[in-house]
């Protein structure tokens, strides 16, 4: 792809959001649940070789904080993402990128309509063919985080990851692709704390992330690695 011709603007009445034109180069359709054809499809790829061969950590940004995508969009407006953006928003050196079928998207792009057009699972899935997709899943998380990593090794330090602590979901995963990068990994919430809320009813699965002890203990383990905004 040739990226000299794309343009770039900031969202407006949000400028730390960025838009980027030209970059795909069809209509952007809504995408629904999670299978190889929306995992892989051209339009996500050409997102994921951006991200790994122009795009730029922005400077002094040195610990990478890994979170999950919403249901809502745009992500950081909805419940689960607004409380952890909060949070990060406090540590100058802190950098969130968004986990989700699409790849692993700096905040920053979140505003651009692929990542406001789809949602992760089809309810017309099968109960069969929920541990098929969460594998397929697992895997392409791991190979674009790899990729992405390895693409920007010189600028993140540490990575941390706010997600479910067990061998399901994120965490293998990114485990995996950090290993693999020689990147330092720190996941939150510990398992103890992750324990306590794992047997609660909630209306959204994710609300376990904006439980106040989740989110508390994210805050302190940013401490250790972030720099204080006005420090």
């Amino acid at each position: 792809m040739n990226y000299k011709d794309l343009e770039f603007s900031t969202y407006p009445g949000f400028d730390e959001y960025i838009l980027v034109k030209n970059l795909v180069d069809t209509p952007v359709k809504y995408k629904r649940g999670a299978s190889y054809e929306t995992i892989y499809n051209n339009e996500f790829n050409k997102w994921q070789d951006f991200f790994c061969q122009q795009y730029q950590v922005p400077a002094g940004k040195d610990v990478l904080l890994l979170h999950c995508c919403s249901w809502a969009k745009p992500y950081d407006f909805s419940i689960i993402i607004n409380p952890i953006k909060q949070i990060a928003d406090k540590y100058k050196n802190v950098h969130r990128v968004i986990m989700s079928n699409v790849g692993v998207v700096p905040y920053e792009f979140q505003m651009n309509e692929t990542f406001c057009g789809y949602d992760f699972m089809n309810v017309d899935n099968e109960e069969k063919n929920v541990q098929e997709i969460n594998h397929l899943y697992a895997k392409s998380l791991e190979e674009r985080l790899f990729q992405y990593l390895e693409s920007h090794i010189d600028r993140y330090k540490q990575v941390v990851l706010y997600s479910r602590p067990i061998n399901m979901g994120n965490a293998p995963a990114v485990k995996n692709a950090c290993e693999r990068a020689g990147i330092p990994l720190i996941i939150e919430p510990n398992i103890d704390i992750y324990v306590k809320y794992r047997q609660k009813k909630y209306k959204q699965l994710d609300e376990l992330f904006i439980e106040k002890e989740c989110l508390d203990s994210l805050d302190k383990t940013l401490q250790l690695v972030g720099e204080k905004v006005g420090s």
